[in-house]
């Protein structure tokens, strides 16, 4: 997860250093204007259609693809219609996350939060930052994922699976994941995975680190989402997570689901916390899932 973390820093810092002292969170960003907020839409749009085009095209179409078969965790490809599908929607997530990042610029320039004004002003704390924002924004994976799935809580109401059938459901129609499965997901679900960025800049850090955060959301959940457990960081944790869904809504490296009884290594795991769920009163299981929208696999 450091060293995650330190690619996502190391390019953030040398995106900002082909700006110079000219990246918006520094000056102009203090009114909205066209002039410095198309370039950062461009950007991270040419990004997401390099990185996971590149990636799906080497995994599922190149010539080596064949090469890669062993390490798949479904038999059968992703069918076009999805890969077409995810890759739209892929694209209005970065678009999200652009907006994002527009309004992280806006509040540095107006001082709403302190800036440092290069790394080497405290090199040790961006070091620090650099090497653990994956930690911290798992965190808020953890929490806003699992706000996004029915709570099944007693006695309140179930906001979660309000959520899930009008936002997060999106991004469960991708069970056998591509990379750009990773932020296919519906705009206000998009806007909420990549608030993020928010949780690092109370700290006085460089704006390399909030950048690098919104990278490694990215970067993170396409590598993640590529289906294969090599090459890349494509996991079996997650992967249960698109085929099972009451499970595994964090990440092994910050272990809140072992904490909170969500964590699953395989489907009869998954089967006992439906079966914990019934206990308690709530109908689930294959049946209960499919009633509220899921589709199981």
């Amino acid at each position: 997860m450091c060293l995650s973390s330190l690619r996502s820093f190391a390019l953030a810092c040398l995106c900002l250093y082909f700006y110079g002292d000219n990246y918006p969170a520094y000056h102009s960003a203090q009114t909205f204007a066209f002039a410095w907020i198309w370039p950062i839409f461009v950007r991270n749009i040419a990004a997401t259609w390099v990185i996971c085009g590149g990636w799906d095209y080497t995994l599922y179409l190149s010539p080596i693809k064949d090469k890669f078969k062993p390490y798949k965790f479904h038999e059968e490809e992703p069918t076009f219609a999805q890969m077409k599908h995810d890759a739209f929607q892929s694209t209005i997530a970065s678009c999200c996350g652009s907006l994002v990042e527009v309004l992280m610029c806006h509040l540095y320039a107006n001082g709403v939060f302190t800036v440092q004004s290069s790394i080497s002003e405290n090199i040790l704390y961006s070091l620090f930052w650099g090497c653990m924002l994956k930690h911290f924004r798992e965190i808020h994976f953890y929490v806003s994922h699992r706000m996004m799935h029915p709570w099944r809580i007693k006695g309140i109401p179930d906001v979660g699976r309000f959520l899930y059938k009008h936002f997060h459901s999106l991004h469960h129609k991708s069970y056998n994941t591509t990379s750009f499965s990773g932020t296919n997901m519906q705009a206000v679900d998009a806007t909420v995975y990549y608030s993020a960025v928010f949780m690092v800049m109370p700290f006085g850090v460089p704006a390399a680190v909030p950048l690098a955060t919104l990278f490694d959301l990215a970067i993170g959940a396409w590598t993640g989402h590529s289906g294969f457990e090599f090459p890349g960081t494509g996991g079996l944790f997650h992967d249960l997570h698109h085929t099972t869904f009451d499970c595994n809504y964090g990440t092994q490296g910050v272990p809140l689901d072992w904490l909170f009884g969500t964590f699953s290594s395989c489907p009869e795991d998954t089967q006992k916390i439906w079966r914990a769920h019934t206990q308690k009163g709530d109908q689930v299981g294959l049946k209960g899932n499919e009633k509220e929208g899921y589709t199981v696999h």
